[in-house]
Protein backbone atom coordinates (compact mmCIF):
# COMPACT_ATOMS: atom_id res chain seq x y z
CA UNK A 1 0.00 0.00 0.00
CA UNK A 2 1.55 3.35 -1.03
CA UNK A 3 3.13 5.86 1.99
CA UNK A 4 0.46 8.43 1.22
CA UNK A 5 -2.59 6.60 1.40
CA UNK A 6 -1.34 4.63 4.70
CA UNK A 7 -0.63 8.65 6.15
CA UNK A 8 -4.08 9.65 5.50
CA UNK A 9 -5.45 6.42 7.19
CA UNK A 10 -3.28 6.68 10.04
CA UNK A 11 -4.63 11.02 9.99
CA UNK A 12 -7.76 9.51 9.74
CA UNK A 13 -8.14 6.99 12.93
CA UNK A 14 -6.53 9.69 14.80
CA UNK A 15 -9.21 12.00 14.29
CA UNK A 16 -12.15 9.85 13.95
CA UNK A 17 -11.59 7.14 17.40
CA UNK A 18 -12.05 9.95 19.70
CA UNK A 19 -14.43 6.88 21.95
CA UNK A 20 -14.86 3.11 20.95
CA UNK A 21 -18.03 3.94 18.82
CA UNK A 22 -18.75 7.20 17.10
CA UNK A 23 -21.86 7.48 14.60
CA UNK A 24 -22.25 10.27 12.92
CA UNK A 25 -26.28 11.17 11.73
CA UNK A 26 -26.98 10.32 8.33
CA UNK A 27 -30.11 11.60 9.38
CA UNK A 28 -33.32 11.03 7.04
CA UNK A 29 -33.92 9.51 3.72
CA UNK A 30 -33.63 12.12 0.95
CA UNK A 31 -37.09 13.90 0.14
CA UNK A 32 -36.17 14.37 -3.43
CA UNK A 33 -33.47 14.70 -6.31
CA UNK A 34 -32.77 17.52 -8.31
CA UNK A 35 -31.14 16.82 -11.49
CA UNK A 36 -30.13 18.10 -14.91
CA UNK A 37 -29.19 21.47 -13.49
CA UNK A 38 -28.61 24.29 -15.63
CA UNK A 39 -27.60 27.80 -14.89
CA UNK A 40 -28.07 29.51 -11.85
CA UNK A 41 -29.48 27.31 -9.24
CA UNK A 42 -28.49 27.18 -5.58
CA UNK A 43 -29.36 25.28 -2.35
CA UNK A 44 -30.03 26.11 1.02
CA UNK A 45 -29.85 23.78 4.14
CA UNK A 46 -31.59 26.44 6.46
CA UNK A 47 -32.52 29.01 4.53
CA UNK A 48 -29.53 31.23 5.34
CA UNK A 49 -26.64 30.33 3.88
CA UNK A 50 -26.71 29.54 -0.38
CA UNK A 51 -24.43 27.28 -2.14
CA UNK A 52 -24.06 26.16 -5.87
CA UNK A 53 -25.98 23.44 -7.23
CA UNK A 54 -23.58 21.92 -9.77
CA UNK A 55 -25.63 19.14 -11.51
CA UNK A 56 -27.48 17.45 -9.07
CA UNK A 57 -28.77 17.66 -5.41
CA UNK A 58 -30.22 15.30 -3.08
CA UNK A 59 -32.82 17.24 -1.12
CA UNK A 60 -33.97 16.51 2.68
CA UNK A 61 -36.57 17.89 4.98
CA UNK A 62 -35.30 21.73 5.44
CA UNK A 63 -33.94 22.12 2.42
CA UNK A 64 -34.63 25.19 -0.19
CA UNK A 65 -33.87 25.90 -3.41
CA UNK A 66 -33.64 28.40 -5.55
CA UNK A 67 -33.46 29.84 -9.49
CA UNK A 68 -32.12 32.73 -10.89
CA UNK A 69 -33.55 33.66 -14.48
CA UNK A 70 -31.77 31.33 -16.07
CA UNK A 71 -31.73 28.24 -13.73
CA UNK A 72 -33.62 25.47 -14.64
CA UNK A 73 -33.73 21.09 -13.58
CA UNK A 74 -35.90 18.51 -12.82
CA UNK A 75 -37.35 17.74 -9.39
CA UNK A 76 -38.14 14.32 -8.61
CA UNK A 77 -39.74 13.54 -5.29
CA UNK A 78 -39.02 10.08 -3.33
CA UNK A 79 -42.24 8.95 -1.93
CA UNK A 80 -44.37 9.34 -5.46
CA UNK A 81 -41.73 9.40 -8.04
CA UNK A 82 -43.59 12.42 -9.52
CA UNK A 83 -41.19 14.86 -11.29
CA UNK A 84 -41.37 19.00 -11.71
CA UNK A 85 -39.82 21.02 -14.02
CA UNK A 86 -37.84 23.72 -12.14
CA UNK A 87 -37.90 27.07 -14.11
CA UNK A 88 -35.93 30.23 -13.29
CA UNK A 89 -37.12 32.91 -10.90
CA UNK A 90 -38.75 29.76 -8.87
CA UNK A 91 -38.12 29.07 -5.13
CA UNK A 92 -39.37 26.33 -2.66
CA UNK A 93 -38.64 24.52 0.62
CA UNK A 94 -39.30 20.85 2.04
CA UNK A 95 -41.36 21.09 4.63
CA UNK A 96 -43.00 17.53 6.57
CA UNK A 97 -41.88 15.52 3.62
CA UNK A 98 -43.74 18.13 0.74
CA UNK A 99 -41.99 20.44 -1.58
CA UNK A 100 -43.91 23.82 -0.49
CA UNK A 101 -43.45 26.45 -3.43
CA UNK A 102 -42.73 30.15 -2.34
CA UNK A 103 -42.31 31.68 -5.71
CA UNK A 104 -42.34 31.31 -9.14
CA UNK A 105 -43.75 27.85 -10.20
CA UNK A 106 -42.89 24.03 -10.95
CA UNK A 107 -44.45 22.21 -13.29
CA UNK A 108 -45.47 18.54 -13.72
CA UNK A 109 -43.22 16.74 -16.49
CA UNK A 110 -43.31 13.00 -17.13
CA UNK A 111 -42.34 9.99 -14.58
CA UNK A 112 -42.01 6.36 -14.87
CA UNK A 113 -41.94 3.51 -12.58
CA UNK A 114 -38.27 2.99 -12.95
CA UNK A 115 -37.77 6.58 -11.65
CA UNK A 116 -39.98 6.38 -8.88
CA UNK A 117 -38.60 2.40 -8.15
CA UNK A 118 -34.98 4.09 -8.08
CA UNK A 119 -35.95 7.01 -5.70
CA UNK A 120 -37.41 4.32 -2.99
CA UNK A 121 -34.18 2.85 -2.65
CA UNK A 122 -32.32 6.10 -1.00
CA UNK A 123 -33.72 3.96 2.42
CA UNK A 124 -31.90 4.26 5.78
CA UNK A 125 -31.31 0.97 5.49
CA UNK A 126 -28.64 0.93 3.16
CA UNK A 127 -26.71 3.52 4.86
CA UNK A 128 -23.37 3.30 7.11
CA UNK A 129 -22.06 5.97 9.18
CA UNK A 130 -20.21 4.35 12.00
CA UNK A 131 -16.53 4.15 12.80
CA UNK A 132 -15.03 1.42 15.64
CA UNK A 133 -11.98 1.30 17.29
CA UNK A 134 -10.57 -1.55 15.90
CA UNK A 135 -7.88 -3.75 17.96
CA UNK A 136 -4.05 -3.01 16.92
CA UNK A 137 -2.74 -5.86 15.23
CA UNK A 138 -0.04 -6.79 12.88
CA UNK A 139 -1.75 -9.82 12.15
CA UNK A 140 -2.44 -9.69 8.66
CA UNK A 141 -6.10 -10.85 8.15
CA UNK A 142 -8.30 -10.16 4.73
CA UNK A 143 -12.14 -9.45 4.24
CA UNK A 144 -13.84 -9.33 1.00
CA UNK A 145 -17.70 -9.40 -0.14
CA UNK A 146 -19.64 -12.11 1.09
CA UNK A 147 -22.08 -12.04 -1.79
CA UNK A 148 -20.79 -10.45 -4.78
CA UNK A 149 -22.67 -10.66 -8.41
CA UNK A 150 -20.64 -10.33 -11.40
CA UNK A 151 -21.31 -10.03 -15.32
CA UNK A 152 -19.67 -9.89 -18.85
CA UNK A 153 -19.75 -6.04 -18.19
CA UNK A 154 -18.73 -6.14 -14.58
CA UNK A 155 -16.68 -8.75 -14.42
CA UNK A 156 -14.33 -7.50 -11.49
CA UNK A 157 -13.92 -8.68 -7.82
CA UNK A 158 -12.38 -5.79 -5.16
CA UNK A 159 -10.44 -6.07 -2.18
CA UNK A 160 -8.33 -4.28 0.65
CA UNK A 161 -4.44 -4.71 -0.47
CA UNK A 162 -2.81 -5.69 3.05
CA UNK A 163 0.60 -4.46 1.71
CA UNK A 164 2.45 -3.71 -1.92
CA UNK A 165 4.52 -6.85 -0.91
CA UNK A 166 1.82 -9.44 -1.49
CA UNK A 167 -0.13 -10.95 -4.18
CA UNK A 168 -3.02 -12.86 -4.54
CA UNK A 169 -4.31 -16.04 -5.76
CA UNK A 170 -8.28 -16.20 -5.95
CA UNK A 171 -10.21 -19.19 -5.59
CA UNK A 172 -13.53 -19.49 -7.60
CA UNK A 173 -15.43 -22.96 -7.43
CA UNK A 174 -12.12 -25.15 -9.06
CA UNK A 175 -10.87 -21.85 -11.01
CA UNK A 176 -8.43 -19.90 -9.70
CA UNK A 177 -6.96 -16.66 -10.57
CA UNK A 178 -3.19 -15.47 -9.98
CA UNK A 179 -3.41 -11.59 -9.37
CA UNK A 180 0.16 -10.05 -9.26
CA UNK A 181 1.23 -7.44 -6.09
CA UNK A 182 -0.28 -3.66 -6.31
CA UNK A 183 0.82 -0.80 -4.92
CA UNK A 184 -3.08 0.36 -5.26
CA UNK A 185 -5.13 0.64 -2.05
CA UNK A 186 -8.27 -1.53 -3.29
CA UNK A 187 -6.81 -4.57 -5.29
CA UNK A 188 -9.24 -5.27 -8.60
CA UNK A 189 -9.65 -8.82 -10.30
CA UNK A 190 -11.23 -9.99 -13.27
CA UNK A 191 -12.61 -13.51 -13.08
CA UNK A 192 -13.88 -15.38 -15.95
CA UNK A 193 -17.57 -16.66 -16.91
CA UNK A 194 -19.13 -19.26 -14.79
CA UNK A 195 -22.42 -20.97 -14.59
CA UNK A 196 -24.64 -19.72 -11.16
CA UNK A 197 -23.20 -19.52 -7.80
CA UNK A 198 -19.58 -20.45 -7.43
CA UNK A 199 -18.00 -20.68 -3.68
CA UNK A 200 -14.72 -18.03 -3.78
CA UNK A 201 -11.86 -17.28 -1.18
CA UNK A 202 -8.15 -15.36 -1.07
CA UNK A 203 -5.03 -16.63 -0.59
CA UNK A 204 -2.18 -14.02 0.11
CA UNK A 205 1.22 -15.26 -1.07
CA UNK A 206 5.08 -12.86 -0.11
CA UNK A 207 7.05 -14.23 -2.82
CA UNK A 208 6.19 -18.40 -3.14
CA UNK A 209 4.96 -18.24 0.52
CA UNK A 210 1.45 -18.72 1.32
CA UNK A 211 0.76 -16.59 4.47
CA UNK A 212 -2.83 -16.37 4.37
CA UNK A 213 -5.78 -18.22 3.28
CA UNK A 214 -8.66 -16.62 3.71
CA UNK A 215 -11.73 -18.71 6.01
CA UNK A 216 -15.45 -19.16 6.20
CA UNK A 217 -17.23 -16.51 7.93
CA UNK A 218 -19.60 -16.34 10.67
CA UNK A 219 -23.27 -15.80 10.35
CA UNK A 220 -24.56 -16.28 14.13
CA UNK A 221 -23.50 -20.02 14.71
CA UNK A 222 -22.46 -20.87 10.96
CA UNK A 223 -19.91 -20.71 8.76
CA UNK A 224 -20.23 -19.83 5.78
CA UNK A 225 -18.31 -19.90 2.35
CA UNK A 226 -18.16 -16.51 0.46
CA UNK A 227 -19.98 -16.55 -3.04
CA UNK A 228 -20.04 -14.97 -6.57
CA UNK A 229 -22.71 -14.87 -8.74
CA UNK A 230 -22.41 -14.94 -12.35
CA UNK A 231 -25.49 -12.87 -13.53
CA UNK A 232 -27.75 -15.12 -16.27
CA UNK A 233 -28.28 -13.20 -19.78
CA UNK A 234 -31.87 -12.44 -18.63
CA UNK A 235 -30.28 -10.45 -15.78
CA UNK A 236 -27.81 -9.11 -17.47
CA UNK A 237 -30.26 -7.83 -19.53
CA UNK A 238 -32.57 -6.23 -16.92
CA UNK A 239 -29.63 -4.83 -15.62
CA UNK A 240 -28.80 -2.75 -18.76
CA UNK A 241 -32.35 -1.46 -19.93
CA UNK A 242 -32.46 -0.31 -16.71
CA UNK A 243 -29.30 1.75 -16.70
CA UNK A 244 -30.30 2.94 -20.57
CA UNK A 245 -33.54 4.00 -18.58
CA UNK A 246 -31.44 5.80 -15.74
CA UNK A 247 -29.35 7.78 -17.83
CA UNK A 248 -32.48 9.23 -19.91
CA UNK A 249 -34.19 10.11 -16.71
CA UNK A 250 -31.12 11.11 -14.76
CA UNK A 251 -28.33 11.96 -17.06
CA UNK A 252 -25.45 12.46 -15.52
CA UNK A 253 -26.40 11.36 -11.91
CA UNK A 254 -24.03 8.54 -11.33
CA UNK A 255 -25.51 8.34 -7.53
CA UNK A 256 -28.92 7.33 -9.25
CA UNK A 257 -26.71 4.56 -11.13
CA UNK A 258 -25.64 3.08 -8.15
CA UNK A 259 -28.93 2.01 -7.23
CA UNK A 260 -29.32 -0.43 -10.55
CA UNK A 261 -26.09 -1.99 -9.43
CA UNK A 262 -26.94 -2.51 -6.11
CA UNK A 263 -30.34 -4.15 -7.24
CA UNK A 264 -28.24 -6.22 -8.55
CA UNK A 265 -25.57 -7.66 -5.97
CA UNK A 266 -22.90 -5.27 -8.45
CA UNK A 267 -21.49 -3.66 -5.44
CA UNK A 268 -18.26 -2.97 -7.71
CA UNK A 269 -19.55 -0.95 -9.54
CA UNK A 270 -22.19 0.77 -7.43
CA UNK A 271 -18.90 1.77 -5.89
CA UNK A 272 -17.24 3.24 -8.94
CA UNK A 273 -20.53 5.38 -9.93
CA UNK A 274 -21.21 6.93 -6.35
CA UNK A 275 -17.25 7.63 -6.41
CA UNK A 276 -17.93 9.40 -9.80
CA UNK A 277 -20.76 11.62 -8.23
CA UNK A 278 -18.89 12.61 -5.57
CA UNK A 279 -15.83 13.82 -7.73
CA UNK A 280 -18.36 15.38 -9.81
CA UNK A 281 -20.63 16.50 -6.52
CA UNK A 282 -17.94 16.30 -3.25
CA UNK A 283 -20.11 19.02 -1.05
CA UNK A 284 -23.03 16.96 -1.15
CA UNK A 285 -22.51 14.94 2.23
CA UNK A 286 -25.62 13.59 2.06
CA UNK A 287 -24.91 10.79 -0.18
CA UNK A 288 -21.79 9.67 1.50
CA UNK A 289 -24.02 6.97 3.77
CA UNK A 290 -24.98 5.01 1.03
CA UNK A 291 -21.82 4.81 -0.40
CA UNK A 292 -20.26 3.88 2.85
CA UNK A 293 -22.81 1.21 2.79
CA UNK A 294 -21.63 -0.41 -0.04
CA UNK A 295 -17.66 0.00 0.80
CA UNK A 296 -17.73 -0.77 4.25
CA UNK A 297 -20.55 -3.18 4.54
CA UNK A 298 -21.05 -5.08 1.31
CA UNK A 299 -17.29 -4.72 0.09
CA UNK A 300 -15.19 -4.45 3.21
CA UNK A 301 -12.75 -1.39 1.91
CA UNK A 302 -12.06 -0.35 6.11
CA UNK A 303 -8.95 1.93 5.49
CA UNK A 304 -11.41 3.30 2.30
CA UNK A 305 -14.59 3.80 4.13
CA UNK A 306 -12.16 5.18 7.41
CA UNK A 307 -10.17 7.68 4.39
CA UNK A 308 -13.67 8.55 2.93
CA UNK A 309 -15.30 9.16 6.46
CA UNK A 310 -12.89 11.95 7.19
CA UNK A 311 -14.21 14.35 4.00
CA UNK A 312 -17.96 12.85 5.29
CA UNK A 313 -17.09 14.58 8.90
CA UNK A 314 -15.78 17.32 7.44
CA UNK A 315 -18.69 18.09 5.38
CA UNK A 316 -21.00 17.84 8.62
CA UNK A 317 -19.34 19.76 11.08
Amino acid sequence: MNHWFKAIITIGFAVLLLSPVQAFAAGKNPVAVLSQVKGDVTYSKNGKKWKKVRRNKFLKEGYSIKSGANGKGTLTVQGTGDSFTLTGNTTFHIKKGKIVTDAGKLEAAASSALVAGLMRRFDQSQTYTTVRRSASSKKLHLESARQLSLSKDHPFIAFENPGAEYKFRINVGKKSYNVPASKNAVVRAKIGKFDGVQPYSIEVYKGKKKVYSMKPYRQGKEKKSRELKWLSAAEAKNVQSQIKGTHAAFPGNDAMLSKVYEQAGLFVPAMDAYQAYLTESPDDEDIYPYYFWVIKKQLFLTQLYTHEMVKYKSLTE
